[in-house]
């Protein structure tokens, strides 16, 4: 009987250890993520700047431009650069383990020396363009567009996950960037 006790105290207590080990990886976890909300940085050294205000600033420094973006929309995504793509994900669906991206829009330069006008890009977008491109702005060297995911992005068989895709693309494709250049 002794044996018996001793050994369901033991068990008893070597679930509380694993019980305790749960709570600090996630409490660990949980401060990465309230730490990573707040700036986004990548290792070209783009990032989003918080203010005190309702919007977020993303910079792109290498091709020398800002987007700023409503707060509460820049909680709901990832950015991410890869060469001069700005990719800007869902932060649901990239997080989750649906293995689907969540990209919302890519933004993209087109050089100037390809498209020396105004007129000669608008013509470009409306007869030879792949997929629908809009301008955002432009920079010293480049036209900065963006476009929208043309493939599916997230999990159609998880109503949480296409509700929040939806949304975000309605909110991108209603949004007015705001745009700067910057040296």
């Amino acid at each position: 009987m002794k044996e018996r006790i001793k050994i369901s105290i033991q068990k008893a207590n070597h679930k509380k250890y694993i019980v305790f080990g749960l709570f600090m990886i996630a409490v660990l976890m949980s401060s990465q993520l309230l730490v990573g909300c707040s700036k986004y940085i990548d290792t070209n050294q783009t990032e989003a700047l918080e203010n005190d205000t309702e919007e977020m600033e993303y910079i792109n420094e290498s091709l020398g431009y800002s987007i700023t973006l409503p707060k509460n929309l820049m909680e709901r995504v990832v950015i991410e650069k890869n060469n001069n793509t700005v990719y800007i994900v869902s932060k649901m669906i990239s997080e989750s383990e649906s293995g689907f991206p969540g990209i919302i829009i890519y933004i993209n330069p087109i050089r100037k020396s390809e498209y020396p006008s105004r007129e000669e890009l608008n013509a470009y977008i409306e007869d030879e363009s792949p997929v629908p491109l809009y301008v955002i702005g432009e920079t010293e060297n480049d036209y900065i567009c963006y476009s929208t995911a043309t493939d599916v992005q997230y999990p159609p068989d998880d109503e949480v996950m296409t509700k929040e895709y939806k949304e975000l693309t309605d909110e991108f494709n209603n949004l007015d960037f705001k745009f700067s250049a910057v040296n």
